[in-house]
């Protein structure tokens, strides 16, 4: 009895190997809000939506920052899912209940790869993250079944090749789907046609409207200032009508106009519980744009329910379910509205918060957080060295998001700018992470623009790469030399990165022996300038690499050398081409076998 139910479980464990369950859909359809549609007349933009996905495969939603496009999108997908109802203005909508619609928020995302990384990383984090397996993943759920793919916040520089190439193998496999990109300025791309809709603010009879709804009185002089000095933004007129003082100057509805209502009407309001709640999503929310609601508890605050709802009461958040998970959101403009006016407050939480932070081992969030507590922590050496490393770990990594982050705040705040004068390799390091950031979204003039502000001192080092070298001068020179090799400067990079030989020689830089050996024969490569010496510079850094164990150098290594094959006409020239050839002709083509695949063919090439 137990040999045929082990024998019955092994057929099925080779079953489940060799066909994978199908991913139930609601893994992917994640259910949104059912409460009632916080819109105001929206029915011709809804039609016009409709129009456009029906007739296009590729459709582009965009408009200015607070105009409302993340919450349409959002709206138009828990629709078309059967997660909310239309209601009466917008029942075009019933046309799209034929497709299944992924709603993805990339808001968090900077360059195309981290796109693709935070995309999986919040919906399908037991998943290889590639575009490849997104298509896959589609195609084992939904199979024939049309879907709507919409990608919200689209905002990154420098995507648009990457993306458009990604979206265009999307829809040659499944050519039946539509895609929907959600944008500030519009997007465009070479190989594909995109149908652009621009996405303005609430016009008059919205305004009307939500006025109505927030139990705000209008006559037609209030009513025409409003509009003509909130440009229609909901953000703003959401903020303005939660705190409605007829008596009051009304600012204009730009991101300084939210600043002064949050100044002069909102803050005055809150609870002091409330206003510290209010920054300690503020910071958070730099870190991720939604809160897990469990995170918040290790704030200080004592009535956190009762400030939450204070704070959703004056529509400064938006608080969800998703499924016994809270998630709490803060608008960008909102955010920066709160750091800038409540800035006391500001230092104190982000020193609390990054304290935390470190303790559960968050290095990245707790360098962000340090800078925004300064000059607390800051001005100790232990605490700079931190952030230091991270900023360093952060560019390894190509977190480009963390780096991007660093070189707003180095920029904006005036404390940490402060201490920057103060502490050269704080100021290096800063530098570097604005640099590495521009680098990632294909931003190379602006980024040796950036090095130029390094210190004489520093400007030297670098350029003779002698005396002492930590590991940040050693990232600059690289970085420095990479710059100049992405601008086809070649004789100049050349020099750059021969000038760091000497640094690697010493044992603390050993391991980045490899990644130097390999952009020398890059640079070589280029233009065939030197295919022998490439080759000898290839073979040593894969050498290197392996002995290191950097998995990364060692592929780009063995890529670099059969690409550099490929020009010297050697590739199929390899012993193991010739036999397979032999081999297959000595088969023929009879028995409909083609003898080893070009992968394998590769793998005995890399081989030898």
């Amino acid at each position: 009895m137990h040999t045929a139910l082990a024998i019955i479980n092994g057929i099925l464990n080779i079953r489940s190997a060799k066909f994978p369950s199908r991913r139930p859909r609601m893994v992917l359809l994640e259910p949104r809000l059912t409460q009632a549609d916080a819109f105001v007349d929206r029915g011709t933009e809804t039609d016009t939506l409709v129009q456009a996905i029906e007739s296009h495969a590729v459709t582009n939603l965009h408009g200015r920052k607070g105009s409302g496009k993340s919450h349409f999108l959002a709206f138009v997908s828990d629709v078309a899912n059967g997660h909310r109802r239309p209601g009466a203005d917008r029942l075009a909508l019933h046309r799209l209940t034929d497709y299944h619609v992924l709603y993805f928020d990339l808001s968090d995302a900077m360059g195309f790869d981290d796109i693709v990384k935070r995309l999986f990383l919040a919906n399908f984090p037991d998943q290889t993250a590639s575009w490849e397996q997104l298509t896959h993943i589609v195609e084992t759920s939904f199979g024939r079944h049309p879907v709507i793919l919409i990608l919200d916040n689209v905002n990154s520089e420098g995507i648009s090749t990457s993306l458009g190439r990604a979206i265009y193998y999307y829809l040659a496999r499944r050519p039946s789907d539509r895609v929907v990109l959600g944008s500030i300025r519009p997007i465009g791309f070479v190989n594909l046609d995109v149908h652009r809709l621009p996405f303005d603010g609430f016009d008059q009879t919205a305004i009307t409207e939500l006025a109505s709804a927030s139990n705000v009185q209008l006559d037609s002089g209030q009513l025409e200032e409003i509009r003509e000095s909130s440009d229609g933004l909901p953000i703003f007129l959401r903020l303005l009508f939660a705190h409605w003082d007829h008596r009051a100057k009304i600012p204009p509805g730009t991101a300084e106009g939210i600043r002064a209502l949050l100044r002069e009407t909102i803050a005055p309001r809150l609870s002091e519980e409330g206003r510290q709640l209010l920054v300690g999503i503020a910071l958070l929310s730099i870190l991720s744009a939604e809160i897990i609601g469990d995170e918040l508890r290790h704030l200080p605050i004592s009535k956190l329910e009762g400030s939450l709802e204070e704070l959703r009461a004056y529509s400064l958040i938006n608080v969800r379910q998703r499924g016994t998970t809270r998630l709490v959101k803060l608008h960008d403009l909102v955010r920066d509205a709160v750091i800038e006016v409540l800035d006391g407050a500001v230092g104190p939480m982000a020193r609390d918060l990054a304290d935390a932070a470190e303790k559960r081992g968050a290095d990245r969030e707790s360098a962000l957080l340090w800078l925004f507590a300064a000059p607390n922590g800051l001005d100790t050496e232990a605490v700079r060295e931190r952030v230091i490393n991270s900023i360093v770990i952060g560019a390894d990594a190509k977190d480009y998001p963390f780096l991007s982050s660093v070189a707003l705040i180095a920029s904006t705040r005036a404390q940490v700018k402060k201490i920057g004068l103060a502490h050269v390799r704080l100021s290096d390091a800063l530098i570097f992470a604005e640099a590495s950031a521009f680098t990632g979204v294909g931003k190379y003039e602006e980024a040796l623009v950036s090095l130029e502000r390094l210190s004489p001192a520093t400007a030297r080092k670098l350029q003779v790469a002698e005396g002492e070298f930590s590991l940040l001068d050693f990232e600059l020179a690289y970085l420095q030399a990479n710059l100049l090799h992405l601008q086809n400067r070649y004789d100049e990079a050349l020099g750059a990165f021969g000038a760091l030989r000497a640094i690697i020689e010493r044992p603390d830089f050993k391991p980045d022996a490899a990644r130097l050996e390999f952009a020398i024969g890059h640079v070589l490569r280029h233009q065939a300038r030197d295919l022998d010496g490439a080759m000898q510079h290839f073979r040593a850094a894969e050498a290197m690499a392996i002995e290191a164990g950097d998995l990364t150098t060692e592929l780009s290594s063995v890529t670099g050398r059969i690409g550099t094959l490929v020009y010297l006409d050697q590739l199929w020239r390899c012993p193991s081409y010739h036999s397979r050839t032999a081999a297959r002709s000595s088969r023929g083509r009879a028995d409909g076998r083609y003898g080893p695949s070009r992968h394998a063919r590769l793998r005995r090439v890399i081989e030898e």
